[in-house]
């Protein structure tokens, strides 16, 4: 019986670190295929001129940033009677506050448009890829320190337990 218990708290330690673990890889996940999307966001609304709901549904709407935040702003423009700065913090609702923090002057610039919509959004792609990358080196000194923290908890209940 004890066997089993021990068992099972090793168990539970190593789902506990597993949903850790995914929660902080898709924020980074997350982080990169939004970073990915903004050159293209440039070029499609400075360069091509296209309509911000055509970019959306046509070539943001892809993948899990498109999950996340392309889509659901698209949504929200074409199913609401609010402003467009209404439905950009809308969409932020569902994203990390961590990414929510960078990308919210972007909200305030798309609908200006031109080269100061050209200088911000590659200003707001600098920081999201340094972003990312500390991210990363921080995500591997975490998950170390989760592992080890989740694994000696687990051990020490069994420890008291048996």
């Amino acid at each position: 019986m004890k066997l089993i218990g021990a068992f099972l708290i090793l168990l539970s330690a190593g789902y506990g670190y597993f949903v850790y673990r995914h929660s902080t890889r898709l924020t980074l996940r997350l982080l990169r295929e939004i970073a990915d999307d903004l050159p293209l966001l440039r070029c499609r609304i400075v360069v091509h001129r296209c309509a911000l709901p055509h970019i959306l549904a046509e070539d943001l709407g892809h993948g899990l940033s498109g999950k996340y935040l392309w889509m659901p702003l698209a949504e929200n423009l074409t199913h609401t009677e609010s402003s467009f700065c209404a439905c950009w913090d809308r969409a932020m609702d569902q994203l990390p506050p961590l990414i929510v923090q960078r990308l919210s002057p972007l909200g305030k610039l798309l609908p200006v448009g031109g080269d100061v919509l050209e200088s911000a959004i590659e200003e707001i792609h600098d920081e999201l890829v340094r972003l990312l990358c500390e991210q990363q080196e921080k995500q591997r000194m975490d998950l170390r320190l989760s592992a080890a923290v989740c694994f000696s908890a687990a051990a020490f209940i069994i420890l008291v337990l048996i």
